[in-house]
Order: C-alpha cells, then structure tokens, then sequence
C-alpha cells in the first residue's frame, strides 16, 4: 500500500526492446517530499545518479521519480546527461513541478543511448492515468524489472 499523498503508474513507452513490457514509471508526490539519498562509491556513475547527485545539491525536496527500464543511461557520456535531464524536464513539464524537483533512474542494458521518442506521449498517458491503486503499484514495480524474477514491493 503506497503512503497518503503518493501516486504511481507505469506505462510502455519503448525504451526496452522487449515489446509490450511495461518500462517506464512515475512515482509522484502530491506534496514536494524531504529526500535522502545515497549513491554508489564506484568511480563509474551512470548519467542519471550523476543528475540525482547534482539535483540534491540543489534542492532537498523532490516531487517525483521517473525510472525507465531496458537501458541503463549509463557509460555513454555526455549524450547520457542530456537524456537524464530530459527526462527530469519532460516530468516537470507534465506535472507542472519546479526545476529540479524530480529524479531519474535507469536499469537495464549498458552502454547503449536510450530511445526517449515515446517519452512525450507515455507522461501524457501517465498524467491521466497514475493513482494509488495495489495494481498500479504492481504496474511500477513491472515497469523497472529487468531480470527479476519476482515484483518487489512493501
């Protein structure tokens, strides 16, 4: 059960190569949440924890998290951060949240660019249809599995 004031969803904007695979999802906060975080020690840091880390700079209260699976966003430089970035404005846009209030995180293959064309039209699909239902709970824990074999979730 998600706590009061939180809403999920998941959605398959084509960012895996597996089709029909729900693997996008949004976490969203109704209220700007207070966050901690913390982050690996590898002197390898994919794109998104590299944005999260300079997010939290910034700002300790976020209103959302947007996490893809399929493509890790990780090892491929600068084009990296540019998606990560992307990926946190296009969530701002959508939801109407200020700068540098959401995160981003990827899990799946690396070294590889991950596709955001479907990105616009899944947020939009997103903003209409995230809830706090067990099933849309569900739905976000499918959508960053990668070789899991069980849903995770509390």
């Amino acid at each position: 059960m998600l706590p009061k004031g939180f809403r999920v969803g998941s959605i398959n904007a084509g960012i895996s190569n597996k089709k029909d695979k729900k693997d996008l999802s949004l976490f969203l906060s109704d209220y700007p949440a207070n966050v901690a975080a913390l982050f690996t020690s590898n002197i390898v840091k994919a794109a998104p924890v590299l944005t999260d880390i300079d997010i939290l700079k910034k700002s300790k209260k976020i209103s959302a998290l947007i996490a893809n699976s399929g493509c890790a966003n990780a090892c491929i430089g600068k084009d990296g951060l540019k998606d990560a970035a992307m990926m946190n404005a296009a969530v701002e846009k959508e939801f109407a949240l200020p700068k540098n209030s959401v995160l981003c995180a990827s899990t799946g293959v690396i070294g590889q660019r991950i596709n955001l064309s479907g990105l616009g039209g899944a947020l939009k699909t997103l903003s209409e249809t995230i809830g706090s239902s067990e099933q849309q709970e569900i739905d976000a824990a499918l959508g960053i599995m990668t070789t899991d074999k069980a849903v995770k979730k509390i």
